[in-house]
């Protein structure tokens, strides 16, 4: 019930404070006691066709290399428009005043044993350790594959640029993917949709960072090229799309504040998906080994013995070392 009332409080503020195109929020009953006998939230409909059917449709009134730089831009020019809102916790908007934004519990979905999907609420967190401390787990597997896991997410962790309880934190889509950004033909962005569970996140994951479809590289398990060049862009191409929205966002944030994160939130992305989502961890951990030892070393390889013991000491402190310069902000992204 918070949860819907949360998304009501989130489309509000963005309606009344920025030009973002968001639904407009109509009606909202979080009881039972109504016509259909379910909680619910009635919003307005929003034009467009989705990006997930137009990224690869090479047709329509401009080219489509053309229309994806523009939506690109476009979407650039929504997101620096959440530089206006700033947080000091970790949480969900549970309301709006004029004089400030109070913030409630985190809202996650769980899977329940029966296949029912219910809404688990936690926090609010004053800082991403306190979030991290409630969210992020180790595997403790005995496997050779889970040992090595286990100690390079708790590196990852630590270089991650979560951990400074001054910076606050930020609003950004919570599914920020293709599936949920709207465009006209000529690539536009017309509408932002599934706000469902949305909450402040820490700068260099908030919106300053990339739109996830051109971000897959940098998640393996989600990833199919190049056995799927239909519907996937090479990493070339990937890294490309990268530096066109940089760019972008950099213009629309006059190359000040949160953009500094935007160079490199792929990779802040891919380690923060990492803490959270055990499925995708061991392929992430692999992704991010490999990029920070380079391609003179193979990334299984150093996995296996470092899950084995058999990686020596003096090779484990210089990954720790490249991974630390992975992960460093970057604080000049031109």
């Amino acid at each position: 019930m918070r949860a819907l009332e949360s998304q009501a409080a989130t489309l509000r503020l963005l309606s009344s404070r920025t030009t973002i195109p968001v639904p407009e929020v109509y009606a909202l009953d979080t009881s039972r006691n109504n016509e259909i006998g379910a909680p619910f939230i009635c919003t307005s409909f929003l034009p467009g066709k989705t990006v997930i059917k137009t990224w690869f449709e090479d047709s329509g009134p401009i080219p489509m290399e053309e229309r994806r730089l523009l939506t690109l831009t476009s979407l650039a020019g929504c997101m620096a428009q959440l530089s206006a809102f700033a947080f000091d916790k970790i949480g969900s908007l549970c309301g709006d005043s004029p004089d400030a934004i109070p913030l409630g519990p985190c809202f996650d979905w769980d899977e329940k044993d029966d296949g029912t999907i219910g809404v688990d609420a936690s926090g609010p967190f004053d800082s991403t350790d306190d979030y991290l401390r409630e969210h992020f787990q180790l595997r403790n597997s005995k496997s050779e594959w889970g040992v090595a896991e286990d100690k390079l997410i708790v590196v990852i962790k630590s270089c991650l640029p979560v951990h400074n309880p001054g910076e606050g934190f930020v609003l950004c889509p919570p599914d920020f993917d293709a599936q949920n950004i709207l465009t006209d033909s000529d690539g536009n962005v017309t509408g932002i949709i599934d706000w469902d569970l949305v909450q402040t996140l820490p700068r260099c994951v908030g919106y300053s960072r990339y739109p996830s479809w051109i971000t897959r590289d940098w998640d393996p398990l989600m990833y199919g090229w190049p056995h799927l060049k239909d519907t996937e862009n090479s990493p070339e191409e990937l890294e490309r799309y990268r530096e066109h929205y940089c760019r972008a966002l950099g213009a629309a944030l006059a190359h000040r504040g949160d953009w500094s994160y935007t160079k490199k939130s792929h990779i802040w992305e891919a380690g923060w998906i990492a803490l959270l989502n055990t499925v995708n961890r061991l392929e992430i951990c692999r992704k991010l080994l490999q990029a920070a030892v380079g391609d003179d070393d193979d990334a299984t390889d150093i996995l296996y013995d470092l899950g084995t013991g058999a990686l020596e000491k003096e090779k484990w402190d210089s990954i720790v070392d490249s991974l630390t310069k992975l992960f460093s902000v970057h604080v000049d992204p031109q």
